[in-house]
Parts: C-alpha cells; structure tokens; sequence
C-alpha cells in the first residue's frame, strides 16, 4: 500500500493517495488507411485538495513536498518547504 505523500498540483497544496493505471480500447478506423484499433494507456495520480476535492491528474503535474531517505520506499525524511 502507498503512503499518502504532501504535494502541490497546480499550484495548490495536496495529499497524494496512489498512482492509477488507466486503459481502453481503441476501435479500428472505418476510413482506409485509419488507425488499426488497439488499446490506449496511461497514468495518473489521485490527489486530494485541501477543501476536501478528490481528482486525477498526470504525473508530471505533481512536485512532492517531502523528501524520501530511500527511494522505492515510504520511509520518509522530511516536509521541503
């Protein structure tokens, strides 16, 4: 299970829960020469503002406020400020 972490998305101060992994499935093209069909993917982080609002958003939209002694780990080492 993943720690929830302090976080800022867009500017706004959060609490992040977990990395999602989202996918679905592309039908193939009607047109000739169309895309062939296949399958999309992507992830997210589900954030929670501080007024309580639960989303999603891409990875690169979040900066963790704490630090991490060990990488790859929960261990935490301290808030940045």
């Amino acid at each position: 299970m993943e720690k929830e972490r302090p976080c800022m998305v867009k500017n706004r101060k959060a609490t992040f829960h977990k990395w999602e992994h989202k996918a679905w499935v592309v039908e193939p093209s009607i047109m000739a020469g169309g895309h062939t069909g296949g399958q999309m993917e992507l992830d997210v982080a589900i954030i929670e503002y501080e007024d309580g609002v639960v989303t999603e958003c891409y990875p690169h939209e979040v900066r963790f406020t704490d630090k991490l002694t060990n990488p790859g780990t929960s261990e935490q080492k301290g808030v940045v400020k």
